[in-house]
C-alpha cells in the first residue's frame, strides 16, 4: 500500500469517528484529555443539595440572601453555603462535627425543641 492510499484511509477513518463523536451523547469537549495530566479518574456526582433563597425583605435577611447545603458525593458531610448581601461564607463539615456542633449549640440553649417544632414561647 503506498504513502497516499494511507493517508486517505487515516483520513476516512478519522471523519468517521468525528461524525461518530457528533452524533453521540457525548459532546466532543468530554472525549479532551489534558496534556499535562498522566492518568487521572474524572467522576461525575449526582450529589443531592437544597437551597432556600430569600424572595422579601426582613428583619435580620435581605431578598437575594441564599442558603444551600450539598452532601459529600461520599454522604459522610456537608458543604454549606452562606451567600448574604453583605457577606459570602463556605465550610465543609464532616457528620461528626455537625454532630458536634449541633450538640454544643442544644446545650446552649441556640438552638431548641420549641424552635426545632416551630413553637412560640406562648404555646
Amino acid at each position: 500500500m503506498d504513502r497516499l492510499t494511507q493517508v486517505n484511509k487515516e483520513i476516512e477513518r478519522l471523519q468517521l469517528e468525528a461524525e461518530e463523536l457528533k452524533r453521540s451523547n457525548d459532546p466532543i469537549c468530554d472525549n479532551f484529555k489534558p496534556s499535562f495530566l498522566g492518568e487521572y479518574k474524572l467522576e461525575n456526582n449526582q450529589r443531592k443539595s437544597w437551597a432556600l433563597s430569600v424572595n422579601k425583605d426582613d428583619t435580620w435577611s435581605k431578598a437575594g440572601d441564599f442558603y444551600e447545603v450539598t452532601e459529600w458525593a461520599n454522604g459522610e458531610g456537608w458543604d454549606i453555603t452562606i451567600e448574604r448581601h453583605d457577606r459570602k461564607e463556605q465550610i465543609s463539615l464532616h457528620f461528626t462535627d455537625l454532630e458536634a456542633l449541633l450538640k454544643v449549640l442544644m446545650a446552649a440553649g441556640a438552638i431548641t425543641d420549641n424552635q426545632l417544632l416551630n413553637k412560640t414561647e406562648d404555646e
